[in-house]
Parts: C-alpha cells; structure tokens; sequence
C-alpha cells in the first residue's frame, strides 16, 4: 500500500479497504478479511476513547478525523 492511499478520496481505492469481500484485495488472500479498513479504523478510534474518556459520542463525531489518528498513536500488535 502507499502513502498516498491513506489520504486518498477516491472511490475506487477506498472501496478496495472497506468493501464487503472475502479479502482485501493488494493483502494475502490467506490473512487479510474483508473490511479491513473498518476494522483498522475502529481500533484507532478506541484508542482515542481510551484517551479521552470524558469525550461525548457527540464531540467524538464533530472531531477533525486527522486529530483522531495523530492523538490515538495506534501501533498494532
């Protein structure tokens, strides 16, 4: 994947992360399921939470998203 991916709005390649499938298509048919992007982005969003436990499901929707991913700092394990 490239850089560029992650901050592209094209339908296409976002569709390519968060579409219904049996795999992400550019991963490992064996290792990677469908809707891999969902999953990634509701990981980095906990980690938010965790970070801001006094945070509103309210503010937590009017949050600029590049915030919600800088102040996560999600490393995978």
């Amino acid at each position: 994947m490239k850089n560029e991916d992650l901050n592209s709005v094209n339908p296409v390649t976002l569709q390519t992360y968060i579409g219904e499938a049996p795999f992400t298509q550019g991963f490992s048919q064996e290792f990677s399921p469908g809707n891999l992007g969902q999953w990634i982005g509701w990981q980095i969003v906990k980690k938010f939470e965790e970070k801001n436990p006094d945070m509103t499901p309210s503010e937590l929707m009017k949050t600029d998203p590049r915030r919600i991913l800088e102040e996560a700092k999600y490393k995978p394990k």
